[in-house]
Order: structure tokens, then sequence, then C-alpha cells
């Protein structure tokens, strides 16, 4: 027997379940000071303490009653079943390594905390989709499409995802990705200085791998020498390949050339 919700239990449910995915209201932080206030911090206060840090990020400009985003609360979600992980994506991913190894910590949550507040755009509008967020994965709509990003050991994985089955590596496309390519970029800048991180540009551009199917996913490494130009590196084997996609090339300035050129 189904149960009958009433309008208040409905939207308490709602709400309980935007708390779990890091979204939450002036006055539901309001009514937790109420039943634990033991700080001398009242929420107007911590609220505004919270945004400086950038932990949290408004979603709206309602005065009475603003909505915000906490985007490390993802890291705590149900995990995403396995998206983020296709390799016959229509447009292939793009993947952000570095050099290190491994993606520095707290990068991830700083980095969605700039792309929220909009500190740097792109010549597009990025919402975000609320329904979409889930463990150490967050989804905007561009347009008509819908930007996956998801955070891995190793990576940060970048999904654009058409609404349409329209894949051709147009002259437009190729604008579009580079646009949200860009600004990836821009806000991992943002927000390696926000975390006080020395080297703000120790990553690399990278594609999923396509030497052995059989291996687990892993990156090719677009790399710059100035004796051997431009070349691909296998993360796997540490040597050199082309065996990447060629509509990965979308996300670069030249998709004309075998292996592309930028500027």
């Amino acid at each position: 027997v189904e149960k009958t919700f009433t309008f208040e239990e409905t939207r308490c449910i709602q709400r309980s379940q935007d708390f779990e995915r890091g979204i939450f209201r002036t006055k539901d932080l309001e009514m937790l000071a109420k039943e634990h206030n033991h700080s001398k911090l009242v929420p107007s206060m911590l609220l505004k303490l919270l945004e400086h840090l950038n932990v949290i990020v408004p979603l709206d400009d309602d005065k009475d009653d603003k909505r915000y985003f906490m985007p490390c609360a993802i890291a705590h979600l149900d995990d995403a079943n396995g998206i983020g992980q296709s390799q016959s994506a229509a447009i292939p991913p793009l993947l952000i390594t570095f050099k290190s190894g491994y993606c520095p910590k707290g990068l991830f949550g700083a980095l969605v905390a700039c792309i929220v507040n909009k500190q740097v755009q792109a010549n597009c509008t990025l919402d975000l989709n609320e329904s979409q967020i889930r463990r150490d994965e967050i989804c905007f709509t561009v347009g008509l499409y819908q930007l996956r990003l998801r955070i891995n050991p190793t990576h940060i994985y970048i999904e654009l995802v058409p609404n349409s089955t329209d894949t051709l590596l147009s002259t437009g496309l190729c604008t579009f990705c580079n646009n949200i390519r860009r600004l990836i970029e821009s806000n991992i800048i943002k927000a390696c200085k926000m975390l006080n991180y020395s080297d703000n540009a120790n990553y690399q551009l990278s594609f999923v791998c396509q030497c052995d199917q059989k291996q687990k996913l892993h990156p090719a490494q677009l790399r710059n020498d100035p004796i051997k130009g431009q070349f691909f590196l296998c993360t796997q084997s540490n040597e050199e390949t082309i065996s990447v996609k060629r509509k990965s090339y979308v996300w670069l300035p030249e998709v004309s050339g075998q292996v592309p050129h930028i500027s």
C-alpha cells in the first residue's frame, strides 16, 4: 500500500534529500542553530564566513531565504553507478591529470565551488543540475548539453553529453568544447589559488588511452617537448602513443592534424 504524504511531509522529504546533496536554505541553518545553540556565531555571520572561505556558494539571490550549495558534500553521497566511465561516448571525455600522479586534496570541491560561483565564465551559461549530484560527481546544463565532472584518484573526468545525436566535429562544436576546456582550466587555476597551492599549473590535458582495450581505463597525457614537439604519453606503459580517439581533438584548438597543435 502506497503511503500518501501531506504537502508539509513532501516538502520535508525534499529538503532532507537536498541537504544530503549539499543544498540548504538560510532558514534550515537558522533552525539548526536554534536546536544546537552552542556558538556565539549567529547564522548570518556563519554563512558569510563559510561563503568567504568558499566552503559554500549561493545558488540564488533570495534575501529572505537564500539557497546555498556545499560542494564537499558530494564526497559522501551514493555512488554514481559507473557514470563517467564509458569509453563509447559520442564526444570522448577530456581528462585532467597531474604531474604528481594524483588529484591534489580538496581541488575538486574548490573547482566545483568556482564554477557554481561563476568566478570565471565561458561564452555560455552553466546551470547546476541539482538532480544529477552524485558521489564525487557534479553535472551542469550547458545549452543543449550536460557537462559532467567526476573526481577520480588520478584524474578529473570531464564529459560533455549532447541531447542530440549530431556529433560531427564541426567548427561550432570545436569552439564550444574549447570554451568549456578553457573554463575548466581557468577555474582550476582559481581553485589552486584559493587553496594556496604553490604550483597552480601542475596538470596536463589527457584523454582515454586506447592502446589496449583490455586494460583498465587510463589516460594518455598530451605532452609538449621542445625537440619532439607534441605527443601523447600512455600513463600505463610510460611510452609514447597516438592511440587516442580521433574525436578527442574536438577539445583542442586544431582538429585537422593527426596530432593537434595547441596555441
